[in-house]
């Protein structure tokens, strides 16, 4: 519980929590999408009562520097957890959300070996031992006599010319 006079700290500085929030999303770009997923301002709310405790006067530094730094902080707590849970990722996203999102659905299999008859046999060799061997862009490289970097660029315009010519088809 806080004192009246702590409350009125915390009130005061509850002022703060708007432009907190905006200033703390402007200021972290790469966590904003795991950002919008957090309570920020109630976690920012909760820094304000719990900074009111610890905060006194006496010591030269105003409430909006202190206050401040309290609510990020905790903000930071708040999407450091939530990074910890992963409850941002995919899983959390609803059906009906997931099915919004995704094309609709074309039977690709039925489309996708016609197209790869389509290739030259080394094309298709190429492809095949990438998806079904699992071979990596060194063994390409190694096979061809090439550079590892080339045999990537190699493999991705054949995988590529096959994902044309499967859009092709009708």
């Amino acid at each position: 519980m806080l004192t009246p006079e702590q409350q009125k700290v915390a009130e005061e500085a509850m002022k703060l929590v708007p432009v907190c929030v905006r200033t703390f999303l402007k200021a972290m770009p790469c966590i904003r999408q795991v950002a919008e997923c957090c309570d920020l301002e109630g976690a920012a709310y909760y820094a304000c009562c719990r900074a009111a405790k610890t905060y006194d006067p006496n010591r030269g530094v105003g409430v909006s520097a202190y206050f401040s730094v309290a609510i990020k902080n905790m903000m930071l707590q708040e999407v450091q957890k939530e990074i910890r849970s992963q409850a941002h990722s995919i899983k959390r996203i609803p059906l009906e959300e997931i099915y919004r999102r995704q094309p609709p659905k074309r039977e690709q299999g039925e489309q996708a070996l016609p197209a790869l008859l389509e290739l030259t046999e080394e094309e298709r060799d190429w492809i095949e031992q990438y998806v079904f061997e699992g071979a990596s862009f060194r063994s390409f490289g190694r096979q061809s006599g090439r550079d590892p970097r080339t045999a990537k660029k190699i493999l991705k315009s054949r995988l590529d010319k096959l994902r044309n010519a499967v859009e092709q088809r009708p």
